[in-house]
Formats: C-alpha cells, structure tokens, sequence
C-alpha cells in the first residue's frame, strides 16, 4: 500500500474498560509504523443506555480513563443529531430503526462543556452532513466558542460509506461526498482557523457487493486531498456502555 501523502487521524475509541494508554499503541500500514500519540485516544460515548451525560457520576467514569478526546455527538446518532434538541431530529422519517427504537439520553451543549472541563479533554464535533445543513451546523459550532469550548477537532459526517439507504440517497457517489464535504470543510477553517477538519476514511471489510463502497472509500478520496489534508478513521473497540 502507498504512503498516504496526508496526514492520517486514527481516533481509537474504547468505553468503560481499563485500557492502555494510547501511547502504547502501534499502527502499522504495510512496512509503515506510527506511534500514536495521546490525543488519538479517546471516548465515544453511547447515547442509548447507561449514565445520562448530565450526571455528574458520567463525569466522573470518563475522568477515570485518562482519555483525550470526547466525541460530539456519539456514533450513529450523529447522522441524524439536531443539537438544539440534544438529540435526533424529531420529525425525520430517515433515521434508522436501530435508533427509533430507543430512547436516547438526551446530549446538549452544556453538557459537553461540562465534561471536558471536568476530564481535561477537548471535544470532537461530528457536523451533520446528512441530515442537516452548513449553517445549522455552523451555528452549533459557534455556540459551542460561545460557551467555551474550543473547535479544535471537526469530523465532517460519520459512516457516510456504508450502503445504507440514506447515505445513497443524499450521496450516491463516493465524488458526491468529497465534493459537498471540501465545502463544508473549507467553510469551517475560514471561520474557526485552528480547528482541524479532516474528511472521512473508510477501514476496509471483507470484499462484497454490500461492502464494495466502503472499500474503495479511501482510493477514490485519497488522491484528492492535498498534502496536509486529514482523514479520519476509527477504531472501536471495547464494550461500550451496555455492559
């Protein structure tokens, strides 16, 4: 595999278990090693089940793992958040049944600034590519300045390479990401100039029709970005809130 000639955001992610520190992590890429540094060791939080975040116990358990970063808003639900409401959009017929299912904690701002004032770690705001807008979400982003929270880390959508209805319809081209996400992108440094915006990567799974999109994510996006663009993967792991 060729070098990425950009720099590469690999976020591991682990929830609620005793880990190790993640400058003890070692990534390799065919012949190539990187150390990971702390700040890519970080927490997803799972808005289903388990503490809700306004509980300062929530606080409390996040502190304990001496992680970096806190990502805003957590997995899925971020496809679909609308973070006035702390939660997903009300009225979307779009939003999975895995999530209509359940009754998610409801997640705002002030609790997220009262988090990382309390663990010491900075947030990762996921932006809403697939159900939202670029002003909604830049009013997100700016309210969070507002009340202290520096943007520093901006991921642009979340799994936008899985095949699922939604992500076909509003993207039916890998080219039709890329294109609205170097907007979205190049609207967000030149208001929040030291925020990294980095794009999505894709971590391969075994070749398939249903898996074909995901695949051939990166290679279709790499040679696009220029040298010191970002793109994102993430490694989860652990067992999450459920246990």
């Amino acid at each position: 595999m060729q070098l990425f000639k950009y720099f590469l955001f690999l976020f591991i992610f682990l929830l609620f278990q005793p880990v190790a520190r993640a400058a003890d992590i070692t990534v390799s890429v065919d012949v190539y090693q990187y150390h990971l540094k702390d700040k890519y060791f970080g927490i997803n939080s799972n808005e289903i089940k388990g503490v809700k975040f306004s509980d300062k116990s929530y606080t409390d358990y996040i502190k304990s793992f001496n992680a970096s970063t806190l990502r805003y808003p957590p997995a899925e639900a971020a496809n679909y958040w609308d973070w006035k409401n702390g939660n997903t959009f009300k009225q979307l017929k779009s939003i999975p049944k895995d999530l209509k299912k359940y009754s998610l904690n409801p997640f705002y701002l002030k609790d997220l600034k009262r988090i990382i004032s309390g663990t010491n770690t900075e947030a990762i705001f996921v932006v809403n590519i697939l159900t939202s807008d670029l002003n909604y979400q830049l009013e997100m982003l700016r309210q969070a300045n507002n009340i202290g929270i520096p943007i520093r880390n901006v991921e642009i959508g979340v799994d936008c390479y899985i095949n699922s209805s939604t992500n076909l319809k509003r993207f039916p081209s890998i080219q039709s990401y890329f294109k609205e996400a170097a907007t979205w992108k190049s609207a967000i440094e030149k208001e929040f100039i030291k925020a990294n915006v980095t794009v999505i990567g894709a971590l391969p799974q075994e070749d398939s029709n249903l898996n074909r999109r995901r695949n051939v994510w990166n290679s279709i996006i790499s040679p696009q970005l220029s040298a010191n663009a970002v793109m994102t993967l993430r490694v989860l792991g652990g067992p999450g809130l459920f246990q």
